[in-house]
């Protein structure tokens, strides 16, 4: 149809017209929440870093930056190794940020970032890594919009999450405060 497009209607113009104003709202959204994302993933390793820890992002975010800053300027060069399977510490290392004691492979925290993405993916990784060092656990973080708590709280209770010892912290709301005025 392109190049003849004399030959539509006006409705079927309009439905057209509308179906490309929806798709472009579509990828606009699309990049701001991976623009949000990637500035919250900055902030991490900038707060990580500056409390004194080793901080890496996620193995396939290195090459990211923020506003000109280049995430591989803050992190470690290479994923530190790590005493668990091949496999395991590749998903390990696509936690979107992890803090590590200085000059040690201990891992402090972890944080997933789920602004858009599948809850549930961020929710295994964390996993994984609480279950390769019962000995040593690390704080973990899953850091999502106020608007997906209750989808959170339902992947937290399916059977095969919801051990005992983990349970989920209280809320944060990163929405600023409403006005008292």
């Amino acid at each position: 149809m392109v190049g003849d497009e004399g030959s539509l209607s006006e409705k079927e113009k309009a439905k057209i017209e509308n179906l490309l104003k929806k798709r472009h709202k579509e990828v606009t959204s699309e990049r701001e929440q991976e623009n949000l994302h990637t500035e919250m993933q900055y902030h991490l390793l900038k707060i990580g870093k500056a409390l004194g820890y080793q901080v890496i992002s996620a193995s396939n975010d290195r090459s990211r930056n923020f506003q000109g800053k280049n995430f591989s300027s803050l992190c470690l060069p290479c994923f530190p190794e790590i005493n668990v399977e091949k496999e395991t510490k590749n998903t390990i290392a696509l936690i979107d940020v992890i803090w590590f004691e200085n000059n040690t492979k201990n891992i402090v925290c972890a944080f997933e970032v789920e602004k858009s993405t599948s809850i549930y993916s961020g929710i295994l990784r964390l996993t994984d890594l609480y279950h390769s060092f019962p000995e040593n656990p690390s704080s973990l973080f899953l850091i999502i919009p106020d608007n997906r708590e209750k989808e959170l709280l339902l992947q937290l209770s399916r059977p095969s999450i919801k051990p005992e010892s983990v349970k989920p912290a209280p809320t944060l709301s990163l929405s600023p405060p409403a006005s008292t005025f």
